[in-house]
């Protein structure tokens, strides 16, 4: 197996194992309680959607209600089995099959179950998962079910640099919301996400003082926010996902996943994922991986000739 086939292998095993978590948590006893329901499946129908979107929600989360324990194992059920499949790799027929089955299944969570990522509320962030955890899980599988030639070729590290980059603009874009700009818009992304009281002390803690620097001075911090988003963004579409740039999205994505997603949750018993920022980081290490090796030109990387006097 080349570079490129070793790279789209090691990936897929990762998003089978990422995947697989994903399942298993959907097996927390709070999970059949109506914690989930409180914690997850109601702010989402809720929090500032518009109408005719919050309304079909509403009756969503009804018929879950209704039949609680029934539905989460019929999620748990296909999740598992979606897992199942990626295990056997995208090389392989099973495999590729799990690919597809995954992108329409993650269709019907980013609609139902994450809100759209919060995209049609008016108030998306991606520091509190906006576009979606579904999305960064998506990404990863397009990638995956392209062809071994563009793997080899270099088309695909050259996508998903691109997608990689435009991820962080499209972030920076959404902090310019002028909502952001004050104390109540940026204290409530840190704010909102220990409403729940599930969390234990030492998350509390933490969140309330993130809360009280960003409460303090909204306006500084929203721009500290706006800039590095928009200088991950820039550095990877000008130098490429290398291992500064990509080390420097993960220290950024980690800050984001202990703060503003409480740790994506996984303390509250009713995560029913490990957090956008978990799966936005593997999308970052595809990305780096099949940037370090794709071909390279040796005209292209050869340092330029020395100028005689």
């Amino acid at each position: 197996m080349d570079a490129a086939g070793g790279v789209r292998a090691r990936a897929g095993q990762a998003l089978a194992a990422l995947w697989s978590l994903d399942a298993l948590l959907k097996l927390q006893p709070h999970m059949f309680t109506p914690a989930l329901f409180v914690n997850v499946l109601g702010p989402v129908a809720v929090d500032d959607q518009p109408p005719w979107f919050a309304s079909m929600l509403d009756a969503v989360d009804r018929v879950w209600v209704r039949h609680m324990a029934l539905a989460d194992l019929a999620v748990f059920a296909v999740e598992a089995s979606i897992a199942l499949l990626l295990w056997w790799g995208p090389a392989r027929r099973p495999g590729r099959i799990g690919l597809w089955l995954l992108l329409a299944w993650l269709a019907v969570v980013w609609v139902f179950g994450e809100g759209m990522g919060g995209l049609v509320s008016g108030d998306a962030s991606i520091l509190s998962e906006a576009p979606g955890t579904t999305v960064f899980y998506a990404a990863t599988a397009v990638a995956l079910l392209a062809p071994l030639q563009a793997w080899q070729g270099g088309r695909v590290a050259q996508g998903l640099r691109w997608g990689l980059g435009l991820f962080w603009l499209m972030g920076a874009a959404l902090q310019l919301n002028g909502s952001f700009w004050t104390a109540a818009g940026l204290g409530g992304i840190f704010g909102n996400v220990t409403m729940n009281g599930l969390e234990p002390v030492f998350v509390l803690r933490l969140l309330d003082l993130v809360l009280g620097l960003v409460m303090a001075h909204p306006a500084v911090w929203n721009l500290v926010i706006v800039a590095a988003l928009a200088a991950l963004g820039a550095a990877t579409l000008a130098l490429g996902p290398r291992p500064a740039v990509a080390w420097a999205a993960t220290v950024w994505l980690l800050l984001c996943w202990a703060t503003a997603q409480a740790f994506g949750g996984l303390f509250t018993g009713t995560a029913t994922d490990p957090g956008a920022a978990v799966a936005f980081g593997l999308f970052v290490w595809l990305a780096r991986v099949a940037w370090g090796a794709r071909p390279t030109s040796p005209a292209r990387d050869a340092a330029p000739p020395a100028v005689s006097a």
